[in-house]
């Protein structure tokens, strides 16, 4: 008896608390410009809106500040003479002949040094890989480092 009281107390208190929180949380909502809906209207919506016509359908791109970059490269560590980046394919297919350009930097920001590299790997899609590398003696009193791809082929 004790546990079905204390069920439909639970039961209960957690009604209250979505009629309390409920207009709260669409105000909330609303001033964010989120929609709020349930599954069923939702569903609703979907079958009430008609298909337009392959030729009225929006067919634009995703603009690019938003498209991922095929290939992207960070540098993840550098010590002394030594530098450590990855590389990562964002595509549907195998990489290979990755050029990356290494800018080396003093203390000032001023671009000291720079070397193109080219690693001896195949990345597979939707992967990444770490290489290291050793700097050139004129990037040796580097204090900041960047990396930039170049090219790729497939």
């Amino acid at each position: 008896m004790k546990n079905l009281i204390t069920i439909i107390l639970s039961v209960l208190l957690s009604v209250l608390a979505v009629w309390v929180l409920l207009p709260e949380m669409e105000k909330y909502y609303a001033q964010k410009n989120v929609p709020v809906a349930t599954t069923t209207q939702q569903q609703t919506q979907q079958t009430q809106t008609p298909e337009k016509p392959k030729s009225e359908q929006n067919t634009t791109a995703t603009p690019p500040e938003k498209q991922k970059e095929p290939i992207t490269a960070k540098i993840t560590s550098t010590e002394g003479f030594y530098v450590r980046y990855s590389l990562s394919n964002n595509t549907n297919k195998n990489v290979k002949d990755i050029t990356v350009r290494i800018f080396y930097y003093n203390k000032a920001g001023e671009q000291i040094h720079y070397e193109d590299v080219t690693p001896r790997a195949t990345i597979a899609p939707g992967l990444s890989k770490s290489f290291e590398r050793w700097k050139a003696d004129e990037a040796g009193r580097a204090y900041r480092t960047t990396i930039q791809v170049l090219s790729y082929k497939y």
